[in-house]
């Protein structure tokens, strides 16, 4: 209950301290109930005193009352009061609603930029493997290249036995000109035996 001392002792002047005490008592109740009982055996009961003693000061502290002991004060600070508190109850419920939809678009950005990252290292793995050629890596002749300036080689088969002697053999000096020449001259019969001219050449 909001207590204005200035208008309070302003309207209390002319009160004892016993009617003081009196007066609060009941205006404290009326505050908690929003009314106070209309008979007098109650309002003593509610002020801490006899019915004798209620009678005695009941007509001083009847004025600040209206007909069936309404405050008019009190009253109109019990509207005021539930009129801020219908306020906050709407405003909690528009921001309730304001941060829900708030964190709803925070988790559709988060999942929009994962799946946006996601993509983008598939792509980047796919340009480092084989680029967007449907992954033809090592069927080109030209070396592909790769992060931090390494180059990717093609793969150059090891040449067969009889590859290298006939590779060997085109040459002008050497064993392996020897082999050709006389593969040439006829020396060489049609069995040659390709591992022993391997083993001549190496």
């Amino acid at each position: 209950m909001p207590l204005y001392v200035t208008d309070y002792l302003g309207d209390t002047g002319h009160l004892s301290t016993l009617e003081h005490g009196a007066y609060l008592l009941l205006i404290m109740h009326y505050w908690q109930h929003e009314s106070l009982p209309a008979t007098d055996d109650d309002l003593a009961i509610i002020a801490r005193m006899t019915t004798k003693e209620w009678g005695k000061i009941r007509n001083k502290l009847s004025r600040f009352f209206q007909s069936g002991w309404r405050h008019k004060r009190i009253d109109a600070e019990l509207n005021e009061s539930e009129t801020k508190y219908e306020k906050r109850v709407a405003a909690g419920k528009l921001g309730g609603k304001a941060k829900a939809k708030k964190l709803a678009l925070e988790r559709q950005e988060a999942k929009q930029m994962g799946s946006n990252a996601s993509g983008n290292g598939t792509r980047d793995a796919s340009s480092i493997v084989g680029g967007d050629d449907g992954g033809n890596a090592g069927s080109s002749n030209d070396s592909e290249p790769l992060a931090n300036g390494y180059q990717l080689q093609p793969h150059t088969p090891y040449p067969s036995r009889k590859g290298r002697f006939q590779e060997v053999g085109n040459s002008s000096s050497g064993l392996g000109g020897r082999a050709a020449s006389a593969a040439a001259n006829g020396s060489v019969h049609a069995g040659w035996d390709d591992d022993a001219a391997f083993d001549e050449v190496a």
